[in-house]
């Protein structure tokens, strides 16, 4: 199993955005995604494992965790070539997942977006080929609550590219049962940033819509 290493020990994986100084470019494979916090409030861990390259980011100095992203690597033969620098192009897919908090800071609330990207790459370059024609949303494994209204949509209209963009929406609904035993009552969930339906003595809900964005690029 990998190791699971800093950034801080390799700023190369970790940088500002050129575009935007609040915004941090984290690289993981061949793909490179930008969280929305700055550089200098998170830590963020990356663990180069044997079938993704995960990036975890953390409230600087806590346990805190703000989101994560993840790139699948190539199939071994494509994996080795790209390793070994050999000259020519690979063409692969990766599977890019992103864990987004929904809620403020204090929120346990977490949805993951999924989207399949075809990849060509070769020795210090790559692009994305095409429109991804598979992107889905799913809770994640906190508990059983409900993901309503998802949609997800592809704002690019020119492939291929080095810059891809997703829009990912959707409304998070927690029952009294389900958050009860997740181990959230009504004034935690409240405290999280929902929206609650009902009192604490009767059934209630929280529920809270979500509107967020997937920045993903390529080395050029």
């Amino acid at each position: 199993m990998a190791t699971p290493t800093y950034a801080a020990e390799n700023d190369n994986f970790v940088y500002t955005n050129p575009q935007n100084s609040s915004r941090t470019d984290i690289k993981l494979f061949n793909l490179i995604v930008t969280s929305n916090y700055d550089k200098e409030a998170i830590d963020v861990k990356i663990d180069r494992g044997d079938s993704a390259v995960t990036a975890s980011i953390y409230e600087k100095g806590t346990e805190n965790l703000l989101e994560s992203y993840s790139e699948s690597l190539p199939p071994i033969k494509e994996l080795r070539q790209l390793q070994a620098r050999v000259s020519g192009t690979v063409t692969y897919n990766a599977t890019v997942e992103a864990r987004y908090r929904v809620g403020n800071n204090k929120s346990k609330i977490y949805v993951l977006a999924y989207a399949d990207v075809n990849i060509s790459a070769g020795t210090g370059w790559a692009q994305i080929n095409k429109k991804p024609t598979n992107i889905w949303q799913s809770p994640d494994s906190s508990g059983a609550w409900v993901l309503k209204n998802r949609h997800q949509s592809v704002r690019n209209t020119k492939f291929p590219t080095t810059n891809l963009e997703l829009n990912i929406q959707g409304l998070v609904e927690i029952s009294k049962k389900v958050s009860l035993n997740m181990g959230f009552s009504f004034e935690v969930m409240k405290g999280m940033g929902f929206n609650m339906s009902g009192t604490s003595s009767e059934t209630w809900y929280a529920r809270l819509n979500y509107n967020g964005i997937v920045s993903i690029k390529t080395m050029s």
